[in-house]
């Protein structure tokens, strides 16, 4: 149980991530501009993929040099 429970807990402090945000952010308003097609349909695609390809590169190698831990 004590497993489970550190599991949700390590879930639940991941989702504070600016990443995580920032990734719903992005979801959220290319739903709402498809929807009300503010873009056009065959640039849904490649705004969902650009938001991608951000977080996974900020995985990586951030972005932001003050991320970078002194050590």
């Amino acid at each position: 149980m004590e497993f489970v429970k550190s599991i949700f807990g390590d879930f639940f402090e991941a989702l504070k991530s600016k990443r995580v945000v920032s990734t719903v952010i992005g979801a959220v308003l290319t739903v709402l501009a498809a929807k009300h097609e503010w873009i056009p349909e065959d640039r849904i695609d490649d705004i969902a993929i650009f938001i991608a390809a951000l977080v996974v590169g900020d995985s990586l190698r951030p972005t932001n040099p003050n991320k970078v831990s002194n050590e």
